[in-house]
């Protein structure tokens, strides 16, 4: 047995079923760590704590690093997830490699944008600052797409995300359903094709397949998470003085100009890897 999964195993010990990370999708977790070596790592969702543990168990065991988990504290007063995160990780001997962020507002997303906010210069550039991005929240294709989106922004080049829960829906979950209460008091709420059809599943076939920021994109066999890795070539910014070109068909040579150059400039990863089915 190696070092690493004689600590994994003290490490499920110390978790002792908390909810709601398998220790199959736990050990998932390690043995890409281990390959992978990040160091600043997001999670999104923290729910119970459990896969905050199982990845601050796996930093500590690298000797480096830091988890930054995110929840809403809007339900605090009604459900005992906090007292269970804070459990786990006192349990498992964690709690100096995590930190626990408690929204007072419900959408992760808009922590996102206060995070791109904060990380990006006068000039517009955002300065990625996470090596793993985990999402395993709303599951809802409206808050996950700019979830996605942000997280992208966030993520260090030759960094992973991986989603959770690609096979979820929302049949029969009426409790999960989400509506929105208009100034009128009417409410959207959900057709039923967005009660049957797995939002997540939807955001990486459609959403992340094409995207030029990924790469390596793949599904595990049971179907649940979806991982893609950010690739590795350097950001290219490009800078256009529109205004010396004034007349109309004069910008439409110069869109076409740029169409090319961008073309040329955009990340073209070696060995693309094409996603599994």
């Amino acid at each position: 047995m190696t070092a690493w999964r004689r600590s994994f195993d003290e490490l499920v010990a110390a978790i002792d079923n908390n909810p709601i990370m398998t220790e199959g999708q736990g050990l998932r977790i390690w043995e890409h760590f281990v390959e992978h070596q990040p160091r600043d790592v997001l999670d999104i969702g923290t729910c119970f704590g459990t896969s905050a543990a199982y990845m601050a168990g796996a930093l500590r065991y690298l000797g480096r690093g830091r988890v930054v988990t995110v929840d809403s504290n809007q339900f605090d007063d009604r459900s005992p997830a906090k007292e269970w995160v804070e459990a786990v990780l006192q349990r498992c001997g964690l709690r100096d490699w995590v930190d626990t962020v408690r929204m007072p507002h419900s959408s992760y997303a808009w922590w996102l944008l206060e995070e791109v906010r904060r990380r990006t210069s006068a000039a517009g550039v955002c300065t990625p600052g996470y090596d793993f991005i985990y999402l395993d929240g709303a599951k809802s294709l409206t808050i996950d797409t700019t979830a996605v989106i942000l997280a992208e922004r966030l993520l260090r080049p030759g960094g992973w995300l991986l989603l959770d829960d690609l096979n979820w829906t929302f049949e029969g979950r009426e409790e999960f359903v989400p509506t929105t209460m208009l100034g009128n008091g009417d409410r959207y709420v959900l057709s039923a094709e967005e009660r049957t059809v797995p939002h997540i599943a939807a955001l990486f076939d459609h959403v992340l397949r094409d995207h030029p920021a990924f790469s390596n994109l793949r599904v595990d066999e049971d179907r649940e998470w979806g991982w893609a890795q950010k690739v590795r070539a350097e950001r290219r910014e490009l800078v256009v003085r529109t205004e010396l070109v004034g007349d109309v068909s004069g910008r439409v040579l110069l869109r076409a100009a740029l169409d090319k150059v961008r073309a040329r400039a955009r990340p073209r990863p070696a060995g693309r890897r094409k996603p599994r089915a």
